[in-house]
């Protein structure tokens, strides 16, 4: 007999409305990313978690199926796919459960807060506390977890500059420093995985409904061309020796 109850097995349709978010990713060389850091940190705002520098340390464990059922359908590049990870940010007793589901280049996440000690109760197993904080989006997690078997895989970090502009959903990011170790509990403690993944900056451009024209003209005559780097594909690429 299903653990979830007639009200709770939904489908992604029925928990609508959630918000969708276009994303384009570019990958180029440290000095390329900084001469566009520089013109972006002039007309965006900087993100919340930021230091004094402007940067924060993005800690996430990747779980995967028996199978690798996530990272075979982005190999493949399947239009529709799927994530689960468990994010950090260094400093923050706050940890995000996400499933990042991708249409093409359009995201939506379903996310549920937890603290500490919860976090690592769905390390360790416990998916319970998704059901006792009954959210739309808890449930749903649940019912992924227990449908397709998830494992924690791998951690990734890296660090992020992170830029805003007003209230109109558009949002860049420049990530670097990208590592990858096993999944293991030392992400609860904060340390830096041990095997670079690249040397490169990967630049997001996340947006609603519309990319301002300098920030494409800025991005063209620097040479860039949109591509589909994977942080969590790479990470595994790099531990695996794949």
């Amino acid at each position: 007999m299903s653990i979830l109850t007639k009200s709770q097995s939904f489908t992604k349709l029925e928990m609508a409305p959630h918000s969708y978010r276009h994303e384009i990713k570019f990958e180029t060389d440290s000095h390329k990313a900084e001469i566009i850091r520089h013109k972006v940190e002039t007309l965006m705002s900087a993100d919340a978690f930021s230091d004094s520098y402007g940067c924060y340390r993005v800690n996430s464990i990747y779980f995967e199926t028996p199978y690798n059922q996530d990272y075979i359908l982005k190999e493949l590049g399947t239009k529709e796919r799927q994530k689960l990870r468990l994010r950090n940010y260094t400093g923050s007793d706050v940890f995000k459960l996400e499933i990042k589901s991708k249409i093409g280049e359009v995201a939506t996440k379903y996310v549920t807060t937890l603290n500490r000690d919860e976090a690592i109760g769905i390390y360790e197993g416990d998916y319970g506390v998704l059901l006792d904080k009954n959210t739309a989006d808890s449930v749903y997690t649940y019912y992924q977890i227990q449908t397709n078997a998830y494992r924690p895989l791998i951690n990734v970090s890296y660090d992020r500059h992170a830029y805003f502009f007003g209230d109109e959903g558009f949002r860049v990011t420049f990530d670097s420093d990208i590592r990858v170790s096993a999944a293991n509990e030392e992400f609860f403690q904060e340390k830096i995985p041990q095997f670079p993944v690249t040397d490169k900056t990967i630049i997001e451009v996340k947006y609603d409904s519309f990319v301002p024209h300098w920030l494409t003209k800025l991005m063209s005559d620097m040479g860039l061309n949109a591509g589909s780097f994977s942080k969590y594909t790479e990470g595994y690429n790099t531990l695996f020796g794949l």
